[in-house]
């Protein structure tokens, strides 16, 4: 379950994406701009060394001194002209040197700027890489923390309190492993409600708790990311009413309550069954005593309208009441616990 990761982390595969890869990548092109300009400048120097020739210069002055230095007296004029040639040139090596000058220090400043630019988009590559890697590797660590040691799985929000619109999010217990997949039940009931608001025999299929629970509570509950997160669940014909029921083979819910026999084999003992309601239940009408309360199974008894269920002191009323009857709701779910935990942290 945890090897895509483990492996990501092994082989260091991490590389910047979404935003994170839009900002590396500008920086990553002003540094390449930085260095076109710099590798012009750098050719435009080497245009000026040509066309002024500073070493020539020098050459030539140098022949002239030494022209001038060999004429006599009476080639004064003669040498006058050799040292204002001498004195021109000096001037123009002087420019020469004072433009190359110029260039070098121009160069020398857009060079540190490469430098920075280059060491930003470095830097920036590698504090992401640093940040994904330490992430995975607490996210790593908590899955199989989590996986070794945890029960409970916090998912969704609904309504908490007596108060309008105060919503928390919904702890899951998980009673059930397979593999990377979990059944979930709330920890608490989470509303009130009745079975079926009619008086007739029917069946899981058409019961409005299920409509209820895979419509107005699924939408309240969980964002659309959330719901996708959800394991659809064919509900097996011996687990829609306890007997046979031909034409609910193979009902699909994505939220659902749990039947006699699972509440039975998935609990340890009564005490294990029992649960509180929460103030929004309450409010519904949960009937609540030393903090526990009655909740709803699935199971149905043949040829009636009565429900099965769990009382409040734990055990499990296969006798069945009333559908119509108010009692409180625990949903319960399928859902692939490493797909949820990394898309959801």
């Amino acid at each position: 379950m945890t090897e895509p990761l483990r492996k990501k982390l092994e082989e260091d595969s991490f590389e910047p994406e979404g935003e994170c890869l839009t900002e590396f990548n500008r920086l990553r092109e002003e540094a390449e701009r930085v260095e076109e300009e710099l590798e012009c400048l750098k050719n435009n120097l080497k245009k000026i060394k040509a066309q002024t020739d500073p070493d020539g210069l020098v050459r030539e002055i140098s022949q002239k001194r030494k022209e001038a230095e060999k004429l006599g007296i009476f080639k004064k004029k003669e040498k006058e002209g050799l040292l204002s040639e001498v004195e021109l040139l000096n001037r123009n090596l002087k420019q020469s040197r004072e433009r190359i000058r110029k260039e070098e220090e121009i160069i020398k400043k857009k060079a540190a700027e490469a430098r920075l630019k280059r060491s930003n988009a470095s830097y920036f590559e590698t504090e992401w890489k640093s940040k994904q890697r330490d992430l995975a590797r607490e996210k790593l660590n908590l899955i199989e923390a989590f996986f070794e040691y945890r029960d409970e799985f916090p998912f969704g929000t609904y309504q908490f309190s007596y108060y309008y619109n105060n919503t928390a999010p919904i702890q899951w217990r998980i009673i059930k492993r397979e593999g990377n997949k979990a059944l979930l039940i709330s920890e608490e009931a989470l509303d009130c409600r009745a079975f079926s608001e009619l008086h007739t025999e029917m069946t899981w299929k058409s019961s409005d708790i299920r409509n209820w629970l895979n419509t107005d509570f699924l939408a309240a509950a969980f964002s659309s990311t959330e719901q996708n997160l959800i394991q659809d669940t064919v509900i097996p014909e011996e687990n829609v009413t306890g007997t046979e029921a031909p034409e609910d083979c193979g009902v699909t819910d994505k939220v659902f309550l749990l039947s006699s026999e699972e509440a039975e084999l998935l609990f340890t003992s009564n005490e294990d069954r029992q649960c509180d309601a929460t103030g929004y239940a309450r409010m519904r009408g949960a009937s609540v005593y030393h903090d526990h309360c009655g909740w709803w199974l699935r199971s149905l008894n043949t040829g009636s309208e009565l429900v099965q269920f769990v009382s409040q002191d734990g055990s499990i009323n296969k006798e069945g009441t009333f559908a119509t009857s108010h009692l409180s709701v625990r949903p319960a779910l399928w859902i692939d616990l490493w797909t949820a935990l990394t898309a959801l942290n």
